[in-house]
């Protein structure tokens, strides 16, 4: 079930949206947490056309920096 959520937010054409909205950008840090694998490197490609407007959003930074944290790991960066 969780999958299914993620990827109904991967094609949701309201990504940016929700990813600056005070409480949507809440809903893409916690999917951001609990994807793996291939899903979590395909969320973070739908987020990656929309970093350079998300970055002067204070809602919008909260999501990078979640994406920028998981992905430090895996060498998988947004920026």
């Amino acid at each position: 079930m969780r999958d299914k959520i993620i990827k109904e937010l991967i094609n949701d054409p309201k990504l940016q949206h929700i990813m600056v909205d005070q409480y949507g950008n809440f809903v893409i840090q916690t999917a951001l947490e609990h994807c793996k694998g291939p899903l979590h490197t395909t969320f973070v490609e739908a987020i990656r056309p929309h970093a350079a407007a998300m970055q002067s959003h204070m809602y919008g930074k909260r999501v990078l920096s979640k994406t920028y944290l998981k992905n430090k790991q895996h060498r998988v960066g947004v920026l």
